[in-house]
């Protein structure tokens, strides 16, 4: 029988863990064997029952899953609870599941009875999970959608359009007005303009704008041979695209006379029929708006997808189909309801006073949005970053985001806790919405403003966008790309807002390097998605550049294109201090020389105080076996901090007489009165130089 009551038993294995007396952080078994948890959620252990869910959803044994006697007698399935922190009004515990083939299962429940959260202990007598609708894309999932759609465009200043959006549309967009004859088409920018010079919103409020409004979709491709894809050309007869079964191309001017919606995949298939359903008219999917079978096309269209993408009503976030592309947005819910709403214990089970506590998963939107295989996609960090209205459809149910809202399918008055993640994302993985309205907000603060170097506000909001800007390299970088050439390009749209605020881009380490893509001095050489980006942490403390920009030299592809996107090459000219430098591994010693013969040295420093990093794996290979690395160094910046201070230096490797690139970085610290460290990347025989 499914859990149903408002309150939450707890096993006895489970309510051992509150009465752990060991330290923070400690390994220990939950359940010994499989028998032993699903026995405990057989008797509704709140715990061991959502426990059970996400080993189920997780697909670590897909179809082995099925068969619990299976796992049962391979004994493949270890669990474990991690005590992470214990507050006066609140209790954090996360599940280990380690599966076969090596795979982590996870589970955080919080327990808290924090007033904020006490809150919704009224909202849940109501018991709204025997309301919710089993089936994500139903009729009441279409409600609350409508309800976030008008809420926002009522309440949300940073959300409206602003007045680029009146003079911006895709070269072409999907047409769904007669999904309900289960047929779309191909419409180009000059046909949807001679039609709306004036259109009604299905939200209620008249839009006067240049172009109809239209959505956007974020999916994952998966296998190129099985999604539709439109081409310029056909080399069969249109009869045949009559057979057409989501796995083959659509010539433009078929498409153009309407195709119909069971030829495409499930999730452009309702995609849209929620565009239709909402009461709107076009959306842009990648696929079937670019010619896949022209290369000019495609690079005329990528430099347009940012603004595609930043000018749409709302995005639709496919997040349940990249988990498998053969099901689309609407489905069956994964958990049943009463597992995605909080449930309230009895206080006196865990051992404390017998006031009640709420308890509630607070991995639920990672697990469904931050770890699905769509937000992994390089081009995709862009796609949410840019869209001002975001509807996630996950395995569970609708998440929404806009610059000013979030909400989801089980929040029906905002009372609930489920959006407690939003600080930890900002800090973990990165909160976009919240990034984009105080990029916006810093804009409105600069709009006719003077430069005012002393303005303490401005100093304030430039050093958080720096800040984001930080921790979407981060992101980014560590994200997939079926092209590598599309580093850039991918990510020229985000760069293009943080321009429009003047903030300075940061630059750091790497892995590994493609410089036919990018110079050696950005972080866009990186590749592989695996690339992990530590920026140095600039709170409370001075920076002093220790070198000058004199120039760059940057040229497109095509030439005269948006520099911040495909590029031919790419130079900075910068004058600065240039040293020798010795690097022994073993001693961990660094030494400074002024000069090639390596006779003059005016730095020595070892241990612990040094922090020497090659960027590449090659390079790490290279040198592996040598004692002592030699090479030339330029000193950036100096990082003044309270209770030390911090050089930053660029390992470089000569190409030709003052041609170099970078090869990798060093650090040194030291207490604030070091002398020796003081006169490091100071003094009068700067060198100009090229960084390639």
């Amino acid at each position: 029988m499914p859990m149903e009551g408002v309150k939450g038993k707890l096993c006895d294995v489970c309510m051992s863990i509150f009465e752990d007396k060991k330290a923070e952080w400690s390994d220990n078994p939950h359940h010994k064997n499989i028998y032993s948890l699903l026995a405990s959620r057989d008797i509704e252990c709140f715990i061991c029952t959502l426990l059970w869910a996400k080993i189920q959803l997780s697909g670590v044994w897909k179809k082995e899953i099925e068969n619990a006697d299976h796992i049962l007698n391979s004994e493949r399935l270890q669990t474990y609870y991690c005590e992470f922190w214990k507050k006066k009004h609140e209790r954090t515990l996360e599940f280990r599941v380690l599966g076969s083939p090596p795979h982590i299962c996870q589970l955080r429940v919080q327990l808290s009875r924090r007033y904020r959260m006490m809150r919704s202990k009224r909202e849940l007598k109501t018991r709204p999970w025997s309301a919710l609708d089993p089936n994500i894309g139903s009729s009441q999932s279409l409600q609350k959608i409508h309800s976030w759609l008008s809420s926002c465009g009522g309440n949300h200043e940073y959300c409206r359009p602003h007045s680029e959006a009146e003079s911006f549309f895709p070269t072409r967009v999907v047409d769904v007005t007669k999904v309900h004859l289960g047929i779309v088409s191909l419409r180009m920018r000059e046909e949807a303009e001679s039609e709306a010079h004036q259109q009604a919103s299905p939200t209620g409020s008249s839009i006067l704008q240049g172009f109809p409004t239209y959505w956007t979709l974020s999916h994952r491709w998966g296998e190129p041979s099985k999604l539709p894809k439109l081409v310029k050309e056909h080399q069969f007869d249109d009869s045949i695209l009559d057979k057409l079964q989501f796995n083959g191309n659509i010539p433009e001017h078929r498409f153009r006379n309407g195709i119909y919606v069971s030829n495409l995949s499930p999730t452009f298939r309702d995609a849209v029929s929620l565009v239709r359903r909402l009461g709107y008219s076009y959306i842009w999917i990648d696929s079937l708006c670019i010619h896949q079978d022209s290369e000019e096309d495609w690079q005329r269209e990528a430099r347009t997808v940012a603004d595609i993408y930043r000018h749409s009503f709302c995005n639709i976030s496919a997040m349940s189909s990249s988990f498998d592309p053969s099901v689309g947005l609407f489905r069956q819910r994964r958990f049943e309801a009463r597992l995605l709403y909080p449930f309230v214990v009895d206080g006196s089970i865990l051992g404390e006073d017998h006031s009640s506590w709420i308890a509630y998963d607070i991995l639920d939107r990672d697990t469904e949005i931050k770890d699905a295989p769509l937000s992994s996609r390089g081009w995709v960090v862009q796609e949410q970053f840019l869209s001002t209205r975001v509807l996630h459809f996950t395995r569970t149910q609708i998440y929404w985001e806009c610059l000013e809202g979030t909400g989801c399918e089980t929040d029906h008055a905002a009372r609930l806790p489920v959006w407690k993640w939003a600080k930890q994302m900002d800090r973990m993985h990165g909160n976009y919405k919240k990034m984009r309205l105080h990029l916006a907000k810093t804009k409105e603060f600069m709009k006719g403003r003077q430069p005012e170097p002393d303005n303490e506000e401005l100093e304030k909001l430039n050093t958080k966008a720096s800040e984001y800007w930080g921790m979407l390299v981060k992101i980014y970088a560590s994200c997939l790309l079926t092209k590598e050439s599309d580093r850039f390009i991918a990510m020229s749209g985000i760069a293009q807002v943080f321009r429009e605020i003047n903030v300075y881009f940061h630059d750091s380490d790497m892995v590994q390097r493609r410089e036919s893509y990018a110079p050696s001095w950005s972080w866009a050489s990186a590749i592989s998605g695996n690339t992990t980006i530590e920026l140095p942490k600039l709170d409370g403390c001075e920076v002093i550049s220790l070198i000058r920009l004199v120039g760059k030299r940057i040229e497109t592809e095509p030439p005269g294109g948006d520099p911040i996107g495909m590029l031919q090459y790419a130079e900075l000219y910068i004058e600065g201090i240039l040293y020798n430098y010795r690097w022994v591994a073993e001693t961990r010693t660094l030494e400074l020389y002024t000069d090639e013969d390596m006779m003059n040295c005016i730095y020595t420093k070892h241990e612990h105080d040094i922090g020497f990093q090659l960027d590449t794996q090659d390079l790490e290979e290279e040198y592996e076996d040598e004692d002592d690395m030699e090479g030339v160094c330029v000193p950036v910046c100096h990082l003044v901090q309270p209770y030390q201070d911090l050089i930053m230096i660029l390992s470089l490797q000569r190409d030709s007489l003052n041609i170099f690139r970078r090869i990798g970085y060093i650090h040194i610290s030291a207490g604030p009165k070091d002398k020796e460290l003081a006169i490091v990347g100071r003094g009068s025989t700067s060198t100009r130089i090229t960084l390639i």
